[in-house]
């Protein structure tokens, strides 16, 4: 049986616990904004091909999306800060192994793979372990400022190391930006050593590991507008990650672009979203509000981004950027307030752990086929093709009725296992 800690419940939103975890995320998250800018200019110029790219986004995405499930399942039975100062530690030491390989040209291609591989199975367990450790370092009516509190983080760290990473990959060369990388998470993995999470107390009698894992999955069966919306990302998710392998070789083939401007337009959406979570740690966005704003947000996210591929004007993608941004940040702040809120704490482990696996089924094959097709056809017929499947599905969010009614009622925190 796993005890609780003695702890009082916390009472304002910027306390001990919440301020170490929002600084160690925003130092990790800064280095592998830069770690990505570098990371995908340097497999081009490595190989040549768009469609290795490709597959080694897919190859490393592989772990995560089969991991996830089972790993929300042990999170919820784990100490949650030992997963998240473990899978920060072994992040930062294999990147920075593979950044001191770059830099001494012994690193080859089958290392990236590997080093990717390992840093997609730590995400697997430390993406849940944050979700749903946030609900229980912060007071209950802060929730939707905390999350705006910790995407901002994201998103601002993302401001400074995309800008950044650009420059300095394409004056430095991507050595540098690996080892920075590296060391951010050793870093962020010290820091959180110091957070106290209380931790989930189960029932007195053991529950086998299938029994945990399928609890999740009835319901998730049960609660159809989550399911609903699950599969929604999930299809969004395979349209939008083909869009994200074409953006990085529109840049890369044009002389007018390049890693610099690509740096500074990918740091626009993160200027945008931090607007936005900066907004929402103010105030309180009433709940009758939240679906309407995750709707305008995927579709107008998506009707920029199909704009962005037919332009070569760096400040004005920027610009349009910064709203795509916007847009986006809106999504990313509702859509997990909106799965906490529903979420006994005793299942938040299991459900972001199968959001995660779900959202991202096809994101191998997705990042694989992406690939190639960008060989094959013109980047902005591809983006165009992609944009019309996402809108498709965008109309199919606003006339579902069992997502309508998950935005607007919550599950009681007090559901048993035994009653879902």
């Amino acid at each position: 049986m796993n005890k609780s800690h003695k702890q009082s419940p916390p009472t304002k939103l910027w306390n001990r616990n919440f301020f170490l975890l929002w600084q160690g995320q925003f130092v990790s998250v800064f280095g592998t904004s830069a770690y990505f800018i570098a990371l995908g200019f340097y497999i081009l110029e490595l190989t040549g091909s768009t469609a290795i790219m490709g597959t080694y986004y897919a190859i490393v995405t592989i772990p995560s999306v089969i991991l996830s499930p089972f790993a929300g399942v042990l999170v919820d039975r784990w100490n949650r800060k030992t997963v998240i100062v473990w899978t920060d530690m072994i992040r930062g030491v294999t990147i920075l192994a593979l950044g001191i390989g770059v830099y001494y040209g012994v690193a080859e291609m089958w290392h990236f793979y590997l080093i990717g591989t390992i840093a997609g199975i730590c995400g697997a367990f430390f993406r849940p372990a944050i979700m749903s450790a946030i609900p229980d370092i912060v007071p209950e009516d802060k929730l939707t400022n905390a999350n705006a509190a910790n995407n901002s983080t994201q998103t601002l760290a993302s401001i400074f190391g995309r800008s950044i990473g650009g420059a300095i990959y394409a004056f430095m060369g991507a050595s540098l930006l690996f080892i920075f990388d590296g060391v951010s998470y050793i870093f962020s993995g010290i820091t959180e050593m110091f957070i106290t999470i209380p931790q989930v107390k189960h029932d007195e009698k053991k529950v086998r590991f299938k029994e945990d894992f399928l609890s999740g999955l009835r319901f998730l069966k049960n609660e159809v507008g989550l399911l609903h919306l699950f599969l929604f990302f999930f299809i969004v998710n395979v349209a939008a990650s083909i869009r994200f392998i074409l953006l990085l070789p529109l840049f890369e083939r044009s002389s007018e672009l390049g890693p610099m401007a690509y740096g500074l337009v990918m740091a626009s959406v993160a200027a945008g979203a931090l607007l936005v979570s900066i907004f929402l740690t103010k105030v309180d966005l009433p709940r009758k509000y939240w679906f309407p704003s995750l709707f305008l947000g995927v579709a107008t996210e998506s009707t920029i981004m199909v704009v962005v591929f037919f332009l070569n004007n760096v400040p004005l993608m920027m610009f349009l950027m910064v709203l795509r941004g916007i847009s986006f940040g809106f999504v990313m702040n509702i859509l997990p307030t909106t799965i906490q809120s529903v979420t006994p704490k005793e299942m938040r482990g299991k459900i972001f752990g199968l959001m995660g696996s779900i959202s991202g089924a096809l994101l191998p094959l997705s990042y694989a086929f992406g690939g190639i097709l960008a060989d094959l056809y013109s980047l902005q017929l591809l983006a165009v093709i992609t944009y019309v499947a996402i809108m498709f599905f965008v109309f199919i969010l606003y006339f579902n009725k069992p997502i309508k009614k998950l935005f607007n009622n919550e599950v009681k925190d007090d559901l048993s296992t035994e009653e879902i």
